[in-house]
């Protein structure tokens, strides 16, 4: 008898891991996540009350429920295992974020590294820890030789192994932006994919395969940064080792909205030894987080800024999001 309760106590083991066989990462860049105290050692100087911004606790605080809201919305049969995130003041933001009513019966934890981004955001990520244990994490700063004045985010890098056992690789990105022209501020994006690149060569140098590289890269899916250096095509071949899955969506929608035109600056990246193992993907446009766009036909996102006008939305990108059966 106690052999049978045993033998029954463990196929109920091991189906509980088998209905755990398809884990939801996501990215959301939250449009600049500050906590309203001053910090003198970054440029937060208009997302204080006192700023420019006007940036109340009370508007804080709603941010960080509405982000939570987006999380818990995209859920599938579970809440997102991971979910990486840019424009971030610093490790207090993901510290109040988890302690919000909507994450505070789950068991997140977060990874952050603070940063030299002149303007003070940087990249971070919160974890499910019932679903992903992380192994390592580390930050890469980003420098060019060429341009000793240049501060940026740093690439978050992370190593998580699932329940099931399985490794995977992230990388959280948020790439130098297009301030100052696309073409003039092209090389600060090159280097960004030179760096990340570079890790994941020694990454499968080392034998690992199964690597995710999510984050608003600034550049699209076609551009030089992304196809040439990171080398990340629409499908693997001699020219690229990595699968860009935004090339599989449709090209007139996008994550982000600029003059009227939707582009897919953010995106979900893939080595060949997740190809097999991805699920349902693509960028989430829930109704709530779009609004009409008064200057151009069309939705946009509907964002917390709108200049200085405060707007009460959620972001001015759309996150994105993809299942990957880890076994």
């Amino acid at each position: 008898m106690k052999k049978h309760y045993f033998l029954v106590a463990l196929a109920l083991f091991f189906s509980q891991l088998k209905a755990q066989d398809s884990y939801r990462f996501a990215f959301y860049n939250v449009e600049n996540l500050f906590h309203p105290s001053d910090d003198s050692l970054v440029n937060d100087e208009e997302f204080t009350p006192e700023g420019t911004k006007g940036w109340s606790f009370y508007r804080y605080y709603q941010k960080l429920n509405k982000t939570a809201k987006v999380c818990l919305a995209m859920s599938s049969d579970k809440v997102p295992a991971l979910m990486g995130m840019a424009e971030l003041e610093s490790e207090l933001v993901l510290e109040d974020l988890i302690k919000t009513e909507v994450f505070a019966k789950y068991n997140y934890q977060f990874v952050h590294y603070n940063s030299p981004d002149r303007r003070g955001i940087d990249v971070g990520l919160i974890y499910d820890k019932d679903q992903l244990r992380l192994i390592y994490s580390q930050a890469f700063p980003l420098y060019i030789a060429s341009d000793s004045s240049f501060r940026s985010r740093d690439v978050l890098f992370s190593q998580f192994v699932s329940l099931e056992g399985d490794s995977l690789d992230v990388f959280i990105c948020h790439w130098p932006s297009r301030y100052g022209g696309q073409e003039a501020s092209e090389y600060k994006r090159l280097a960004a994919a030179e760096l990340v690149r570079g890790k994941v060569d020694s990454l499968q140098s080392q034998g690992r395969r199964n690597i995710l590289i999510m984050g608003d890269l600034n550049d699209e899916p076609t551009n030089k940064s992304v196809q040439e250096i990171l080398k990340a095509g629409e499908d693997i071949g001699e020219s690229s080792d990595l699968k860009n899955l935004m090339l599989s969506l449709d090209a007139a929608e996008g994550s982000h909205r600029y003059k009227g035109q939707w582009a897919y600056l953010d995106q979900l990246i893939i080595s060949k030894g997740l190809i097999d193992k991805v699920g349902e993907f693509g960028c989430f446009r829930a109704p709530f987080l779009l609004e009409e766009d008064n200057r151009y036909p069309g939705m946009q996102p509907f964002r917390t800024y709108l200049g200085m006008r405060y707007n009460e939305g959620f972001s001015d990108h759309l996150p994105i999001y993809i299942d990957l059966k880890l076994n």
